[in-house]
């Protein structure tokens, strides 16, 4: 008969990256032997700390119809394409559009517009209206895609929960209940020009940051509509704002982007736009043009030799205490937290410190991912910000590969539940070196 313990340690490493419910399935894996403990203790270690920030990456050698990406826990200097196939690999197809990430659950967007919540660590998932339910524009003639949809925001975590709300950033706003078969639009005066940059839910409403750095308040419980405070207007046009819940404060963040042309042909190759990849894009979408090849790969429009980058982040904070009208202060010190910023529902980190992360830094990804539309190489636009200096490294090595789809930020696992396993598989480990121990001797 065959002893499992005796499993070589590769081929238990492959097993534990095909796992789904991270890292539950890794505490019982470590628990049949003192052999296997060790090597799922020392994989977690590497690649899925506690509920540290995770950047979902693309699969390794995948192409479109890839069904998993890959997680990187701690993304600072690595390189992807030499960590390859040691990443673990969650289920996440590459055609699908990802448009929000909160406490490890997934706003997704199909070619055929459906929309849905993914947690591809339980393997859970929840169905959400249709693109196709969403208030067309007044002034536009083609219909919404995928695209179309630039953020969507959670106010909970669905899983402890059923009176979540999701709402969404297009040309408008929109909001649904768990189980609503069709997007509630909301309803405002604004300026045509002003888009939507970043939402929150805060202290029971829904906060949004527009183009302009305006604030609004909305309230979606209200009825019969959803009322929507404004709290300031500051005229600054076309610019990126985040906003962020940090110690129990509204933070918003100002991100400086500007053209740089120094990009060279290693980052922006020249594959991008040939034949197989044309040919791929038609295949996979079946002539649909919200393929996601259609859009990132070949366009009537050429890739510009440079795109956008970020040069440098301003922060402030709600102040709802030093007079009548609540207003932002300027914020000069992150005290000690670090911030992540994209895609994802903005997060901040008081001791970044136990993860493996810098205090005082802006960790970001590329949140101007809409440009894959107008033929921009994005997805580049990833670094770290230091808030002290205003300096920018890079955050890991990227290549042509390694953006297509874009990558986000993830949180894996709920702060009590992955520390409490962390703690148990220690005990299992230590208990099995005192048994072999005492037993020898």
């Amino acid at each position: 008969m065959a002893d499992w313990s005796e499993l070589p340690p590769d081929l238990l490493l492959t097993i534990a990256r095909k796992l789904i419910n991270v890292p539950d399935d890794h505490y019982r894996l470590s628990c049949v032997c003192r052999s296997w403990s060790h090597v799922i203790l020392d994989y977690l270690n590497r690649c899925v700390l506690p509920y540290s920030p995770c950047l979902m990456v693309p699969g390794i050698n995948c192409d479109v119809t890839c069904k998993f990406r890959s997680l990187l826990s701690f993304p600072v200097g690595k390189d992807i394409t030499k960590e390859g196939e040691r990443l673990p690999q969650i289920p996440v197809p590459h055609i699908d559009l990802c448009r929000g990430s909160y406490e490890g659950w997934l706003v997704m967007i199909k070619n055929n517009l459906n929309m849905y919540l993914l947690n591809p660590f339980s393997d859970r998932r929840i169905d959400l209206p249709s693109v196709t339910t969403l208030q067309q524009p007044s002034d536009r003639e083609e219909r919404l895609s995928k695209w179309d949809v630039y953020k969507a925001i959670l106010s909970k975590n669905p899983s402890d929960a059923s009176d979540c709300f999701v709402m969404v950033l297009f040309e408008g706003l929109a909001f649904c209940k768990l189980g609503d078969k069709v997007w509630t639009p909301i309803h405002h005066q604004r300026q045509t020009w002003e888009g939507y940059m970043d939402a929150l839910y805060f202290k029971g409403n829904f906060y949004i940051v527009s183009s302009n750095s305006v604030t609004y308040i909305c309230d979606v419980r209200a009825s019969p509509q959803p009322s929507m405070t404004k709290i300031e207007v500051e005229q600054c046009l076309l610019c990126r704002f985040f906003l962020v819940e940090s110690r129990g404060e509204l933070w918003q963040i100002y991100r400086a982007t500007g053209y740089d042309s120094s990009e060279d042909e290693e980052e922006f190759p020249e594959d991008l736009h040939t034949e197989d990849h044309v040919n791929q894009a038609e295949q996979c979408g079946n002539g649909d043009l919200n393929c996601f090849d259609k859009y990132d790969l070949v366009n009537n429009n050429h890739y510009f030799p440079s795109s956008l980058k970020t040069k440098y982040f301003d922060v402030w904070k709600l102040d709802t205490v030093g007079g009548s009208k609540p207003s932002w202060i300027e914020v000069e010190n992150l005290d000690g937290v670090a911030l992540f910023l994209g895609l994802n529902q903005s997060l901040s980190l008081s001791d970044p410190h136990l993860f493996g992360y810098q205090e005082n830094r802006i960790y970001f990804t590329d949140s101007c991912c809409g440009s894959y539309k107008r033929g921009w190489p994005s997805g580049y636009d990833m670094g770290i910000f230091n808030f002290k200096d205003d300096t920018i490294e890079s955050l890991y090595k990227t290549n042509s590969k390694s953006v297509e789809p874009p990558a986000i930020w993830v949180t894996p696992k709920a702060w009590i539940t992955h520390n409490l396993i962390w703690f148990f598989l220690t005990i299992v480990t230590f208990l099995c070196d005192f048994i072999v121990f005492v037993s020898t001797n």
